[in-house]
C-alpha cells in the first residue's frame, strides 16, 4: 500500500469537520466543478522515500500544498481557514490506513489568485512536511 493513500486519508480526516469551518468540503485537488467554496483541497508536491532493512519499515517525506479556495476578489475569509488549517496540522500526529503520521510542519506560505470566466478564486494555505512510517497491515 502507497503512504500516500494513507497520508490523504489522515488529511482529510483531520481537515474535515467544524475545526476547519468547511464541514467536508475537503478534497484531493482538484475539488468536484460543483463543489460550493469556501472548500479545502490538499495535493502531493513531491516526495522522498528513506529504506530501512530488516523488519522496520520505509520511512516517507512528503511535501503537500494545502489551501482554502474561496471565491471573490478579496482573501479575508480563505485566509481565515487557511489559519484554521494550520492549527490542525502544524505538528500534528496521527494515523491513516497502514501509515503512521510521525510529524507535520508548515515549510512556507502559499497564496495566489485565479480568474475564470470573469471570477475570482483566492487560493490560501501552505506548503506542509508529512513524515509517514509505513506500518504493516493489520
Amino acid at each position: 500500500m502507497s503512504e500516500t493513500f494513507g497520508i490523504a486519508e489522515w488529511l482529510y480526516e483531520t481537515l474535515s469537520g467544524d475545526d476547519a469551518d468547511v464541514g467536508d468540503r475537503v478534497w484531493t485537488f482538484p475539488a468536484p466543478q460543483s463543489a460550493t467554496t469556501p472548500y479545502i483541497t490538499f495535493q502531493l508536491q513531491a516526495g522522498s522515500d528513506t529504506p530501512f532493512f530488516g523488519d522496520t519499515p520505509r520511512m516517507m517525506r512528503g511535501t503537500y500544498l494545502v489551501r482554502c479556495i474561496d471565491k471573490g476578489w478579496s482573501k479575508e475569509d480563505a485566509s481565515v481557514v487557511a489559519d484554521l488549517i494550520d492549527g490542525l496540522l502544524e505538528k500534528a500526529t496521527g494515523t491513516g490506513t497502514d501509515v503512521a503520521i510521525l510529524g507535520c510542519i508548515r515549510q512556507s506560505p502559499f497564496e495566489m489568485t485565479e480568474t475564470s470566466d470573469g471570477e475570482a478564486y483566492q487560493h490560501v494555505g501552505g506548503i506542509y512536511r508529512i513524515i509517514a512510517e509505513a506500518t504493516p497491515a493489520q
